[in-house]
């Protein structure tokens, strides 16, 4: 399934360098909807696409909306045919998930412990607040766009931003290393 949704992502890629907005952002929304994690590419795009001088406003909005709207109208589609078991798979299992067994994060003996009820001498649940490492070095490797905002540049910062969020995610597990090997050739 890895290899699905690194075509999709490597898809829009293509459609936005070629300045197709509308396929860029359609083939965008899918690669969100297979998996969520490609939702951290929408700064660097938003930056690439407002770098880009000449009418970036229309160039953005197309984008953007035909990314919300690729997304809502297909995670509908599946919530009508699955109901809030498709929102607890997709979207809510996120927020709480702790896998500790197969695991090659930093964070993986201290959620091992918290599995273990280990840490519950400490004064609060340090496992909880380990997105926000993640979030900071992800968030902040977009504004290295500001810079220069070529097409490489934005493939650099697409690799370290996959990278960092790899790296940082309370679980990773080995199909995560694909999802930054791509940007490699």
């Amino acid at each position: 399934a890895e290899s699905v949704l690194c075509f999709l992502v490597m898809l829009s890629l293509y459609y936005l360098q070629n300045e197709q907005y509308f396929k860029a952002g359609l083939v965008y929304g899918l690669s969100i909807h297979f998996k969520i994690y490609p939702i951290i590419y929408c700064l660097p795009f938003s930056i690439y696409i407002y770098r880009s001088k000449s009418h970036w406003l229309k160039k953005l909005i197309a984008f953007g909306v035909t990314t919300l709207m690729t997304l809502l109208v297909v995670a509908y589609a599946m919530y009508k045919l699955y109901g809030a078991e498709f929102l607890e798979h997709a979207y809510y299992y996120h927020l709480y998930r702790i896998d500790h067994r197969h695991n090659f994060s930093m964070w993986n003996v201290l959620l091992y412990f918290n599995s273990a009820d280990i840490a519950s001498t400490l004064p609060f649940d340090l496992a909880k607040f380990a997105f926000l490492p993640q979030m900071t070095v992800t968030l902040g490797l977009s504004y290295l766009l500001f810079q220069k905002a070529s097409f490489q540049d934005l493939l650099n910062v697409l690799f370290l931003q996959t990278f960092a969020f790899v790296m940082y995610n309370k679980v990773c597990t080995s199909q995560y290393f694909i999802w930054y090997l791509i940007f490699l050739p």
